[in-house]
């Protein structure tokens, strides 16, 4: 696998547990991912992860928000540059 051009790094004020929690479980993904249920298997060759790198970094910040006030950021998924949509 190429080394990342870049990396983004986001804190996120929380436990570890709510954390994975957020990232796994696909009922909570709706919350901050633009009402999609998140279901990968977190392998390289899992097509999602390959076309999540325009909306990552307001992806992350609508999970920050959540977690931290309880409140997800309002994004319109047409501001990501996403393709189809």
């Amino acid at each position: 696998m190429p080394r990342p051009e870049f990396v983004y790094v986001t804190y996120i004020g929380t436990t570890p547990e709510k954390l994975w929690e957020a990232l796994t479980d696909s009922a909570f993904s709706r919350s901050y991912w633009f009402g999609t249920e998140l279901r990968t298997d977190w392998t390289v060759a899992d097509k999602l992860l390959d076309g999540i790198s325009k909306g990552w970094p307001a992806i992350l910040s609508s999970l920050k928000s959540l977690l931290e006030t309880g409140t997800a950021l309002a994004i319109p998924i047409s501001a990501l540059g996403i393709e189809g949509h």
